[in-house]
């Protein structure tokens, strides 16, 4: 097992996992699709939800490598501090409880000696009374009207969270007739213009990162309910995992963290899929809804238009996969020039999400499941995903520009302190904004 200040690369687990990458290369994911019984050892339900890893670029052998590099990794440890809530924050000397959050009323997470989960509890129930008082209309405001709009300030995960599940549940028709007459808004910017199968998924993205060296991921929900979920995981992702030192202040050697991007399938299809399927290879979530949350069927229409969108769901991963021989369009008789265009090399991995329906209940098991697979790799990678130092040093250079903009208006002192290029950006801004002014 690794110790608590060696790097995870430093493990026979890691260098063996470094060796296997070769023999991975060697391999199509054409032919490793053919293989039915490892394309069923990749496919997992639970609780209503179908994960299907197959059309990563992984085999067998590769999942019992990268369990070994979870032992080494001390993993199902980490996991337990976590749960019993342990100060595994360790630079900010506190404890990671968004588990307690989702805890049932019965559980027992300890924080300091002391179980937190009747206080997440007393807090849940009095989001509960205060919501059913605004619905019911039983709470007025000043002027004994009741209460129509509510906004949530925030910020960060503060905002990209509530806006992501607002927007999941929005056309929900239950949360719809819970909500009806009253609007949600959000403030959210300074702007004024505007666990053990989190399989394995963790695992999976560790693999392709630091082996396969692979540092984005599309996040393509086939639901337009879902289009705040790739912004609020962008968040919970790069601002958790975006480290460069352990968490013993150790420089690592190695990449960590994802360029985490996406959009609803139908617009990323005309965006920027091109990209994934003939430029750079990037590693795709795909995440599909069984039932929809409103569907339509028109007449003459061969499918409703869920099923539509759902088609390209379950088109888009094998495409991915297997991509276009030349051969194959020799044979549809495509001219020799077009050929290399219409190539497609494929061995692009992806893993397809099916959920039941996207109800409160479903769209908070997305929340968890990324949510731990974020903490996962943070685990193996030997990182701390629980502080963000990063965002602190751009707010501590902003209170010094602040302080600079308020005295060259009111006392019109003169720009000290920057560099050339940030004395001449910020003499051009305040010139400009006081012509603006007259």
């Amino acid at each position: 097992m690794a110790s608590s200040t060696a790097l995870i690369c430093e493990t026979q687990a890691w260098k063996d996992l470094k060796g296997h990458v070769e023999e991975i290369n060697k391999t199509h994911l054409r032919d490793l699709m053919s293989d039915a019984h490892r394309c069923e050892s990749m496919m997992l339900e639970f609780e209503g939800l179908l994960l299907d890893y197959s059309r990563q670029r992984a085999t067998v052998e590769t999942m019992d490598k990268l369990l070994n590099l979870a032992k080494a990794a001390q993993l199902s440890e980490k996991i337990s501090r976590m749960f019993n809530g342990e100060h595994i924050n360790s630079t900010e000397n506190r404890s990671v409880l968004h588990v307690a959050l989702r805890a049932p009323k019965d559980a027992v997470i300890k924080a300091d000696g002391k179980n937190v989960v009747p206080e997440v509890w007393n807090v849940l129930d009095k989001i509960k009374d205060f919501s059913e008082k605004i619905r019911s209309g039983s709470w007025v405001g000043a002027t004994g009207k009741p209460l129509k709009d509510v906004i949530a300030i925030g910020i960060g995960g503060s905002f990209l969270g509530p806006l992501f599940v607002h927007t999941a549940l929005q056309t929900d028709p239950e949360a719809a007739e819970c909500a009806k007459g009253r609007q949600l808004r959000f403030l959210a910017n300074i702007d004024p213009v505007d666990v053990a199968r989190n399989v394995l998924l963790g695992l999976l993205s560790v693999w392709n990162v630091s082996f396969l060296g692979y540092p984005a991921r599309a996040i393509l929900p086939y639901s337009q309910a879902l289009e705040k979920f790739a912004p609020h995981i962008q968040q919970v992702s790069m601002e958790s995992n975006g480290k460069g030192v352990s968490i013993d202040g150790l420089p690592l050697p190695f990449e960590t963290g994802e360029i985490d991007f996406g959009e609803p399938g139908t617009n990323g299809q005309h965006s920027f899929y091109q990209l994934i399927h003939q430029g750079r290879v990037i590693p795709c979530d795909f995440i599909g809804t069984v039932k929809s949350q409103q569907p339509v069927y028109l007449e003459g229409e061969v499918v409703s238009n869920h099923d539509e969108l759902m088609s390209n769901f379950f088109a888009q991963p094998d495409a991915l996969a297997y991509g276009k021989t030349p051969e194959q369009l020799q044979k549809e008789n495509v001219s020799e020039n077009l050929i290399p265009h219409k190539t497609f090399s494929g061995n692009r991995p992806s893993l397809s999400l099916l959920l039941p329906e996207l109800g409160a209940y479903n769209v908070g098991q997305l929340l968890a499941i990324y949510e731990h697979r974020v903490a996962v790799q943070g685990f193996v990678w030997g990182i701390n995903s629980f502080d963000q130092w990063g965002v602190e040093l751009g707010k501590v250079l902003a209170t010094q520009v602040r302080k600079q903009l308020h005295s060259s208006r009111t006392q019109g002192a003169p720009l000290e302190g920057f560099n050339y290029s940030t004395s001449t950006l910020l003499k051009r801004y305040l010139e400009t904004s006081s012509e603006q002014k007259i």
